[in-house]
């Protein structure tokens, strides 16, 4: 219909290219994920000290997004055969709940997150 696409022509023309694809991941974000696992989390491994502010940036926007998630420090030294099989054991672990995630949001859901994790991160850090 012409006067949808005209109206299209304008959102694109306020929002930008992707308006489209960001407002279907705003209306799936007020959506629950749908898992059938019975403790769904998102461990992400980190080795070192965190970038400021990084760790809760990544924890608002989890929140915001309805994931749980979960920072998994593994200390400073990333040697070691302890600390690769932790880091493995938690990638393994939240293998099942990624694929949940992707499966609700889409595949490229990571790139849109992050985009938003840096946003924040530069909001926290510009707070005073």
């Amino acid at each position: 219909d012409k006067s949808n696409q005209l109206y299209f022509n304008k959102l694109e023309k306020k929002f930008g290219p992707d308006w489209r694809s960001r407002f279907d991941l705003d209306v799936k974000k007020l959506q629950p994920i749908y898992t059938t696992l019975e403790n769904p989390v998102w461990k992400v491994p980190m080795i070192g000290l965190p970038v400021p502010n990084s760790l809760e940036a990544r924890s608002i926007v989890a929140k915001e997004w309805g994931i749980n998630y979960e920072p998994f420090l593994l200390g400073c030294e990333p040697n070691g055969t302890s600390v690769q099989e932790e880091r493995e054991k938690a990638i393994e672990s939240s293998k099942a709940y990624l694929k949940d995630i992707e499966t609700h949001f889409g595949k490229d859901w990571r790139s849109f997150f992050d985009k938003e994790v840096e946003a924040k991160q530069k909001e926290l850090n510009n707070r005073k």
